[in-house]
């Protein structure tokens, strides 16, 4: 028998938001029915396929039909039902006018996500596992070979993996009711599309075949990467998600900027050193460090206009965790809650993002001696894009402090950045249009200079868009030296903030 105590530890590990929400999907109707539902299907899909036996011997692709068949089924099941419902549950949850687990635990955020995370999945197992063995029969039919069977439920998997944890991302989000229900048109979509990726996939591969590549680096190796990146997304979604639902007086920024600077060492030794001692070209190895470069750029322009919309002053939760130490202190101030640290922060990762891909240019070039210009021309946008999103973020975080404190908060000086970016890039082209200027390819490109994306546009005058944008973000931040020399001087423990007096004798 069992120990008594072996038993009371595993059930202290499991997670208490997980037992909930099986427990009630377990005594509902709507998992029981779609699983009643399912293994009907399943069972009368079989038994016709085993009535024709005959005739499917003598079709080539019965196999394939079959399994597609039973993958559109599989999926629809956990592409849309099961998210749905996760999601619905915690915006439900997340609502003002009900008060449920989630406000009235001592649980951290994090493990509320996993809760929600775990539960969920095991449906998609439940699920999983009643359809599998249906799936797997399929192989006594022609066309199809058990590789590339296990390959695909394995793909399927992750599929439902990454959009279970997107799903569960948009449920966190604390927007109004209009607004959650246009944002989940628009996931339901995006999972609709999924599906469809994936039947994709699965027909495409089943058509090919799987056998002959399994022993081969140059199908596992961007296999594994693609793996990689799916469940290094789905951490960044899972860490989003428990600071939604953190309490803003606490210290928010911290897990989100650790990630993301471990993510981005992480990319980085992979796509450099893939990209050094990788026996391919060196157009074929650019294109690695080329959606690097986007990726992290663009999260990392999103994190800065993120920090300009944090609180300037330090809460006293987060005050009394600010080191005493001086050497500990300066990383600190980087990773903690505060616009002035969130602002030099993005602005760092931004820059040690392009300098590495320039440095990565510069040393491919010289070994290989020349080479395609896709990462050259890439940098070229990337460079000059950053400083626009820098100058403007700035610019909007000037107006907010100096003009508009009162009537703008500053957890939207994010939306007053994306209203200068759009006055910038779309009022001096519709100028030069009623003004009847004339404008092509090569010429009146100057209108453009106020768009983060005119580069594109014009790649032939790639320096004047970079001489402006560094002219414009050198020019703000300058002015906005003071304003974070004070972030600075702030950041202080808890006692020097708020010294206690001691009583006069």
């Amino acid at each position: 028998m069992i120990n008594a105590n072996i038993i009371n530890r595993i059930d202290e590990m499991l997670n208490p938001i997980a037992v909930k929400e099986l427990r009630q999907a377990v005594q509902g109707k709507f998992v029981v029915g779609i699983l009643l539902l399912f293994l009907t299907v399943a069972v009368g899909a079989i038994g016709m396929a085993a009535m024709a036996y005959d005739e499917q011997l003598s079709n080539l692709d019965s196999g394939r039909y079959a399994f597609l068949f039973f993958m559109g089924i599989l999926m629809g099941t956990c592409l849309l039902f099961i998210p749905v419902y996760a999601s619905s549950r915690i915006a439900m949850e997340r609502s003002d006018s009900n008060t449920d687990l989630l406000f009235a635990t001592t649980l951290k955020p994090g493990a509320i996500i996993r809760g929600k995370f775990i539960s969920a999945m095991i449906l998609c197992i439940l699920i999983y596992s009643a359809c599998m063995p249906f799936m797997v029969l399929t192989y006594l039919l022609r066309g199809i070979d058990l590789p590339s069977i296990f390959f695909l439920l394995g793909v399927g998997i992750l599929t439902v993996m990454a959009g279970l944890q997107a799903s569960i991302f948009l449920g966190c989000l604390p927007i109004s009711k209009l607004f959650k229900g246009l944002l989940g048109l628009a996931g339901f979509s995006g999972l609709f599309s999924l599906v469809f990726m994936v039947m994709g996939i699965s027909e495409t591969i089943l058509r090919q075949g799987i056998p002959s590549l399994l022993g081969f680096w140059n199908f596992w190796g961007p296999i594994l990467g693609i793996v990689g990146l799916v469940f290094m997304g789905m951490g960044f979604l899972h860490v989003l998600s428990a600071t939604i639902i953190t309490p803003p007086s606490a210290n928010r920024a911290l897990p989100v900027r650790i990630y993301m600077t471990s993510a981005w060492l992480v990319c980085t030794i992979v796509a450099v050193v893939w990209g050094a001692y990788s026996r391919r070209s060196f157009a074929s190895n650019q294109f690695l460090v080329m959606m690097w470069a986007i990726l992290f750029v663009g999260l990392f322009s999103l994190a800065f206009l993120a920090g300009i919309s944090e609180r300037e002053k330090l809460g006293p939760r987060v005050a009394r965790k600010v080191p005493k130490r001086l050497i500990f202190r300066i990383p600190a101030f980087l990773f903690y809650s505060g616009a002035g640290g969130g602002v030099i922060w993005a602005i760092l990762m931004m820059a040690l993002t392009i300098g590495v891909s320039y440095y990565y240019l510069y040393t491919m070039r010289k070994s290989y001696g020349g080479g395609n210009r896709d990462l050259e021309q890439c940098l070229q946008f990337l460079l000059p894009f950053s400083l626009y999103i820098i100058g403007y973020g700035l610019l909007a975080l000037l107006l907010r402090r100096l003009m508009l404190g009162k009537f703008i908060k500053s957890t939207m000086t994010w939306a007053m950045a994306f209203i200068l970016i759009v006055i910038g890039s779309v009022v001096p082209p519709l100028i030069a249009f009623f003004s009847k200027i004339k404008m092509d390819d090569r010429t009146g490109h100057e209108w453009f200079m106020g768009n983060p994306f005119g580069e594109l546009a014009y790649d032939r005058q790639w320096k004047d868009f970079l001489t402006v944008s560094a002219v414009f973000a050198s020019l703000l931040f300058i002015i906005s030296v003071p304003w974070l020399f004070k972030q600075m001087r702030q950041f202080k423990p808890d006692k020097d903030i708020n010294p206690v007096k001691k009583p006069q004798p």
